[in-house]
């Protein structure tokens, strides 16, 4: 059985770091004003903040995965719906034909990527997007 995250000490996704920080002071600097002035404002600052502070910890989660370590096995690398399988000639990187899986991420599900499959990695490229919306077929 091979065990994702488990030796993590922080249960989210890597690079909410600031994004987290930043509520939680907010959320924190509206509790204190709160406490100051204590009024109905003040609660409401405070309780909104609070919401969307949940709502930050519940995007970034990176809870840890089990999956049965197999050779040939291969493993969902998301969370989320596949919208696509696609045959297609890649020829930036591989210069193959390959099978191209698309997933789909819907605003609930676990926004961490893992590895479907042993490997090595040979190459890391970062593409910058375009910030289309996921559901379009050229995002």
């Amino acid at each position: 059985m091979k065990r994702y995250g488990q030796d993590k000490i922080w249960p989210f996704a890597e690079g909410g770091e600031g994004t987290i920080g930043v509520v939680t002071a907010v959320a924190t600097l509206f509790l204190l004003l709160h406490r100051r002035f204590n009024n109905g404002f003040t609660k409401t600052l405070f309780l909104l903040s609070s919401g969307i502070w949940l709502l930050i910890l519940y995007f970034f989660r990176d809870p840890n995965r089990q999956t049965d370590a197999k050779p040939g096995l291969v493993v969902s690398p998301a969370d989320g719906e596949i919208v696509a399988i696609i045959r297609e000639r890649e020829n930036r990187y591989l210069n193959a034909d390959t099978i191209r899986i698309s997933i789909f991420l819907s605003v609930t599900n676990v926004h961490v990527q893992r590895s479907p499959l042993n490997g090595r990695v040979t190459l890391v490229d970062h593409q910058p997007g375009k910030f289309l919306q996921a559901f379009r077929p050229e995002a």
